[in-house]
């Protein structure tokens, strides 16, 4: 392996200044037979959601002007409206993952306790995400 992989399924990352910006890796997939670290960074990919729900509903709430009424779990109903152009999950490439976590100051704070699975560990690629409930 010649690249660092630094991100992992499981990881939680926070911000001080903004909560609604918090996330969590759910898959993770390496190319460890990259020649460059272009190649490493083209095709390795990230999987991610909102670590913090609630807070990302008020956010999207207040900056598209849709008032927040939300569930029993205080979650908002999307259903009829749009969250565009902010993402409640996504992919990134390691640099973008990078970029991102600098940009909204990020910190790691843990590991979730959810079950991961290893779809694949070997020379040429790693790949894991969490187990199926």
């Amino acid at each position: 392996m010649k690249y660092k992989e630094k991100y992992k399924t499981g990881m939680i990352f926070r911000s001080k200044k903004y909560p609604w910006a918090d996330i969590m890796i759910d898959y993770v997939s390496y190319n460890r037979m990259a020649e460059n670290s272009y190649e490493f960074n083209t095709f390795s990919i990230i999987n991610w959601h909102r670590a913090n729900g609630v807070e990302f509903d008020k956010f999207v709430c207040k900056r598209k002007g849709y008032d927040y009424n939300p569930e029993e779990d205080g979650r908002m109903d999307f259903r009829d409206k749009t969250t565009f152009p902010y993402p409640s999950w996504g992919e990134m490439k390691p640099k973008s993952m990078d970029a991102y976590i600098k940009k909204y100051e990020l910190e790691y704070v843990g590991m979730s306790d959810r079950e991961i699975t290893i779809y694949q560990d070997d020379e040429v690629e790693y790949s894991s995400g969490f187990k199926n409930k």
